[in-house]
Formats: C-alpha cells, structure tokens, sequence
C-alpha cells in the first residue's frame, strides 16, 4: 500500500426542477458562471427562488407587511463555484452595531457532507466541513464578509458583491463559494451530491437590537450552532450540458470515452470534438464528430494522440421542455499523457520529504507496466544499472512503497515505461532530498513568479503549482525572503514535538496581501 507525504506546517502567501427521487428541501442546479455584481443575469434564470417564511428570532413579531421584510434566495452551481444570490426587501436599514448579526444582515450556512457531525463525531455540532458566513448591509460600504467557524482559510476566493436598491429599501448579495475552499473538491462535485444548507436574514428596523430574523427551513435560531437544522439540497443537471468526464483541464488523460450529465430538458446531443479550439468553439461541421444528434451522454473516442490537447462541447438538444432549440454548452478540455512517466511525486527537486514517504508518477500513455529506478547514485539511475532497480520486475501501478530512507539525503529515481508489445520509453531522471536531523531547523521556502492576483487562490490555480516552483531554498525562519511583486510563495517544514512538551500551541501569519496558515 503507497503513502502519500505530507508536512505538518504549510504556509502559503500571495502578493424549479422536477424528476430528483432524494429527499430534499431544495434542487440547487447546475448553470453558467454569473458575473459577481449583485445583479441577477440569465444563468439564475433556471434557480427556483426560495422565500425565507420563518421567523427564527422574536416569533411574536413578524414583519408588518412586504415592505417591512420580505427575502428569498437562488442558487447554482458549477465545477468550480457554488453561487448563491439573496434577495431582500427592506423599507428600514441599518449597520450600526459591533455585532452584526444585530443590524441588516443575510447570514449563509453550510454543512458540505451534509452529515450533521462535528469534530470528534460530535452530533449536531459544526465540524470541519461546516460553514457560517454573514454579509452586512452598509449603506456607504459593505463590511468584510465574515465566516464564525474557520476564520481566514474559509474566506479564500471568496467573492460577493451587494447592492443597496434604489431609495434604500433593501438590497441584493451576489457571492460565490469554491469548491475547494469547502473542501468539497476532493470528493468530486456530481450531480445528485446533496449537502446542508440554511439562509437566513437579520432584520434592524431602529438602529437597536435586531427586531427579527427570518430563516429558510428554521423555526428557532439554532442553525448558528447545529447543522442538522440545515435544509437539504440536491445539486442538480442544468439546461446545459455538465460535468464532463474527463474533467475540464484535465492533463495526462487516459481515455477513449467522453462522458457528461446531460441537460434537464436534453433528448439528444451534438458532439463536437477537435485539437483545433477554434473549429469547436464555431462548432465547425469539421469536428461534429458523430454527423447527427447522439442519445447517450457519452461517446467513444478511441486512438487519440499522446501529449495532445483537445477541446470539445456537447450542444444539448431540446426535447419536451421549453425553450425550443439547442442549449449551447461550454467549450472544455483536456491534454492526453505523453508517452513517458510525467507528474513525479514528490516533485523533481522537492526538499524536506518524510523518510517513510512513497512515490507516485503519472502513467505513459501505452504502458502497460513500469521499472522503477531508484538511488543515491546520479550516475546508477541515469544508466539504469540494475542495482538501483528497486522492483526487480516492472510493477502494474504508478506507486511504490520505499523502504525506509536515510535522512538529509538527496535520492535520484526515474520511471521506464514498459508496454506489453515490447516498447520501452524511458523517463527522467528526478530527484528529492529527505528531512535533515530534528533539531536542524530547516523550512523549505518555494516561489512563483508573475502570480497574477493578490489571493491565495490565484497562485493555487496556476498550472504550475504545487509541482513546478519557479526556485526553493531552505531558511531557518518562517520569514518570506523573497522580494519584488507579483509573486507566491509555499513555506513548509517540520515541527518537532516530544512527549514532554505537551503545551498549547498558538500560531498566526501576517502579510501584505493575502496569506493562509
């Protein structure tokens, strides 16, 4: 069985719809990304808009009428992004209190498993994937976003946008949530995933206490520490095409099918499949690839090319439902493996790596079986002398568990790629050094440069992180040395704790820009 590494310290800086059998509350769909301005474009046409009704806060006072307090919310999704939008009339606001949930405010909680458990297993009680984020209302200027439960971590690429109405008689939010902020995208986001969910607004009428708040699904205000009062929603398919499979961006692909939910409405599919982007994005007869409209939601694409990129679309085909005409899907695409081991893990150069780690490469696209190479010898590796073959015998899966290595050490290994037929294509050599001797102190610090953006997240989605840092040194202080602008940075070591240090520990970053302990 393979390990995966990991560091115990890691810093990181940057300058209505039917036919859903689950029971649930709500049917979240899938849709094009809206622009974030607090103004409800064509992609929330598909959301049901579901009301708040419930007072959850002070019952025996109810709003006087529509114009007192009337809320509802929308939502849809994407690969990426979960997107909310609320919506509230409000004919009195205020923000003039330290506590925000005391003035006019929307507060949006999220229970990502949907499993009503806390840390420990802890019955309902907020846990690792729970979230509670409140957006105030500001007349002059919106007040941070805020999340109770995580702090700063549940924030990154966070965005939102409100908008007081005309005449301050209410006011719209417009946000969205990633994935992988929610730490949903290591489980794969697919339609009929269902997770928690509660909106509620705070109603200020006087500039005093909170006269009221009205929630979705409660009727007592407990969703601020109980997930299992959350409503349940279902992600659902969208009138477009979505989740393709395999998934857009995708590299070092293995595939000879393509797949996709199909839209809600959808009875057949255009298919359009190239290297070419443009003749897909025109949907150029060129590369509509099955000639006419395709009923199942995958299609075969046996003998692509290794090392290649391609793009395609799936236009879906009215059926039933109203609009008639095709739904027009977004282009996506992915790059198939290249014939040799690629995707080293640990990366080529990484430092500091665990004495009991394993490692892991990407497969070539025709093997069929792989020679692992390893050794403190360059030389050894770079001639695949048979005393640095680890295996012996070529191995079936892209891992290999390590004996234990020495520490402060820099070990050299390559993968060959061995094919049934009798082809061998032979990789790279990489390399990796081990922990030194606790007690050394030594942080492992990695940049990359022209990071445009000033978030966290904009340095996570550049093609080139984690695996390909533009440099790495090591210091001996979590103190960024790098200079300039437009840059990221990873700092990462050890820290040793013995037995008789048992002590609370506190730690916290600061930076100039955005930055994630």
């Amino acid at each position: 069985m393979c390990k995966k590494l990991f560091f115990l310290i890691s810093v990181a800086l940057v300058l209505s719809l039917a036919g859903y059998a689950l029971a649930q509350d709500g049917v979240i769909p899938a849709s094009g990304a809206p622009v974030i301005d607090g103004l409800r474009d064509p992609n929330w046409l598909i959301s049901d808009e579901h009301k708040m009704l419930n007072i959850s806060v002070n019952q025996d006072n109810p709003p006087s009428d529509d114009n007192d307090l009337s809320c509802s919310w929308l939502g849809i999704w994407d690969t990426q992004y979960l997107y909310i939008f609320v919506d509230v009339n409000d004919d009195s606001l205020w923000n003039d209190s330290p506590r925000a949930w005391e003035d006019d405010s929307a507060e949006i909680m999220i229970d990502i498993g949907n499993d009503d458990m806390g840390l420990g297993e802890e019955p309902n009680k907020y846990g690792a994937d729970d979230y509670h984020y409140l957006v105030a209302w500001n007349v002059t200027e919106t007040r941070e976003i805020e999340e109770f439960k995580h702090g700063p971590r549940a924030l990154v690429g966070v965005e939102y946008e409100l908008l007081t109405k005309d005449d301050n008689f209410g006011y719209t939010i417009e946000i969205k949530f990633p994935w992988s902020t929610l730490d949903f995208d290591d489980r794969g986001i697919s339609v009929n995933d269902e997770m928690g969910l509660e909106v509620q607004v705070n109603d200020d009428d006087d500039g005093c206490a909170r006269e009221r708040q009205v929630a979705w699904i409660n009727t007592a205000n407990v969703a601020w520490r109980d997930p299992s009062s959350f409503g349940t929603v279902i992600l659902g398919a969208g009138l477009q095409a979505c989740c393709p499979t395999p998934s857009d961006g995708a590299t070092g692909v293995i595939v000879d099918l393509l797949e996709w939910v199909a839209g809600i409405h959808a009875a057949s599919h255009e298919v359009y499949f190239d290297p070419c982007e443009n003749w897909v994005t025109i949907r150029s007869p060129l590369c509509y690839i099955n000639g006419v409209s395709w009923v199942d939601p995958c299609y075969p694409v046996p003998g692509l090319s290794p090392e290649t990129t391609y793009y395609w679309v799936i236009d879906e085909v009215n059926g039933a439902g109203p609009p008639p005409g095709a739904w027009a899907g977004n282009v996506w695409e992915f790059t198939t493996a290249p014939l040799k081991a690629h995707s080293p893990d640990p990366y080529d150069g990484a430092q500091l790596v665990d004495l009991d780690a394993d490692i892991f490469w990407g497969v070539g696209y025709y093997a069929d079986g792989h020679k692992v190479y390893l050794d403190t010898s360059e030389n050894l590796v770079n001639t695949r002398s048979p005393l640095c073959e680890v295996n012996g015998v070529s191995c079936a899966d892209p891992c290999y568990p390590l004996a234990t290595l020495k520490k402060d050490t820099t070990y050299y290994w390559a993968i060959d790629e061995v094919n049934n037929t009798g082809p061998v294509w032979s990789g790279d050599v990489w390399e990796f050094t081990t922990v030194p001797e606790p007690g050394i102190g030594k942080i492992l610090c990695e940049v990359w440069r022209n990071i445009d953006g000033s978030e966290v997240n904009d340095l996570r989605n550049d093609p080139r992180y984690p695996d390909s840092p533009d440099s790495n040194s090591t210091v001996t202080l979590f103190e960024d040395p790098t200079g300039g602008d437009y840059y990221g940075t990873r700092m990462h070591g050890w820290l040793y704790i013995y037995a008789s240090d048992t002590n609370d520990y506190t730690f916290w970053i600061a930076s100039k820009d955005q930055s994630e302990l």
